[in-house]
């Protein structure tokens, strides 16, 4: 009997001095800092100490938000908790899908809907954004300048195979089906549909990562090689390139803090072999830019993209003299200005094309240049306003 009651004293003395070595965890970490784990990817910056003490309402939300933000052991709890809930509940967060064997999707801007055939172009849709290319060529066409409107696939619509078993593709024609139908049917706008050259190039590799939103190098050099094609130019083929792996991080991945164990195994990056020379290249960070140069070459080119087509950047530049790539936000027209170009590539990623009102893209001088030529076809010439 002694023994036991021993027994059941020395396991109760256990659970208390567990239950105390727990509750004061937290407070050890704050001390010591024994948490290594990386901060959680929240897209925003943690809640700083509130200052000086104040009898205020504020004063004790400003403290309550930056002890949520900086309690002990909190960056490892955290990644447990988007750990399990991936393996128990297939839950990857508000703009990250999981879907089969570890690939994971950008869920947000619409995607479901898309997909799914709940949102759908209009007519009026499709006019407008016939409008806005066939103005934007037009004017281009004015200066000189040929015009290529580009649009890169969502993930899914190449790799729909390993979406969740729940989400089932519309039988209908999505945006893009739409969109590149109309444009060949009523218009003489260059619209590149890199679809079906990623949907067959996959069968060789991998075009998409498996833990990113976008295209891998492979995928890139696959869309590039379509795109000058429709310029009219011969692109480099893949035998002018060695290959060789290197790690990578996802960014969907980084978005559920799971990027140190969900690595990229698959990232190809390319060499120029000989007579292939490697590219002079500049950037600029806070302006959004980058400038290749390629004496063995001719011409210029503009590109208006996002961050889908930094994976073309080092092949474009291999067709071209001069290329400035800058991100869609850029004034436009100044750009164009600045750079004379002889072609301007338009490359906008399908979820943004989805969602982008076409004719809001227009600058100022596109639209002048829209409204006189809309007088001319009015009046054969040109009427121009008098000052009273």
């Amino acid at each position: 009997m002694a023994t036991s009651q021993k027994r059941e004293k020395v396991s109760q003395g256990l659970i208390i001095v567990s239950f105390l070595a727990l509750i004061w965890l937290p407070t050890w970490d704050w001390i010591w800092d024994l948490d290594h784990c990386p901060a959680p990817n929240e897209n925003r910056n943690p809640a700083p100490f509130p200052g000086c003490f104040q009898v205020s309402g504020a004063y004790l939300t400003a403290c309550n938000q930056f002890f949520d933000d900086h309690f002990g052991f909190r960056n490892q709890l955290v990644r447990w908790n988007t750990h399990w809930k991936l393996k128990a509940f297939k839950e990857a967060g508000t703009i990250v899908m999981q879907g089969k064997k570890g690939w994971l999707y950008y869920k947000s801007e619409g995607m479901i809907e898309n997909y799914t055939g709940q949102h759908r172009f209009k007519d009026a849709d499709l006019q407008d954004w016939k409008t806005a290319l066939e103005t934007r060529r037009n004017w281009l066409a004015s200066k000189g300048i040929k015009y290529i409107m580009v649009v890169a696939p969502n993930k899914e619509s190449i790799y729909p195979e390993y979406l969740p078993t729940w989400l089932v593709k519309t039988a209908e024609p999505v945006k893009l089906d739409q969109f590149v139908s109309y444009m060949r049917t009523n218009s003489s706008v260059i619209v590149v549909d890199l679809r079906p050259s990623l949907l067959r190039a996959k069968q060789k590799e991998p075009t998409y990562f498996r833990t990113d939103t976008h295209w891998n190098n492979f995928g890139g050099f696959v869309g590039y090689q379509q795109i000058v094609h429709a310029a009219g130019i011969e692109p480099e083929p893949l035998e002018h390139f060695t290959q060789r792996r290197m790690p990578r991080t996802g960014d969907l991945a980084q978005c559920i803090d799971q990027a140190d164990v969900m690595l990229e195994s698959y990232n190809t990056v390319f060499d120029p072999k000989k007579p292939l020379a490697p590219l002079k290249q500049r950037q600029n960070e806070t302006e959004r830019w980058t400038r290749t140069e390629n004496p063995a070459k001719t011409g210029k080119a503009l590109v208006l993209g996002d961050s889908f087509f930094d994976a073309l950047i080092p092949f474009v530049g291999y067709s071209f003299k001069e290329v400035l790539f800058r991100h869609r936000t850029c004034n436009f027209c100044d750009a164009v200005a600045a750079e004379k170009p002889d072609l301007v590539i338009d490359e906008m990623v399908e979820r943004t094309f989805n969602n982008a009102a076409p004719l809001g893209l227009l600058q100022p001088q596109e639209k002048l240049a829209r409204l006189q030529a809309a007088a001319r076809g009015r009046t054969g010439t040109l009427v121009q306003n008098k000052a009273p």
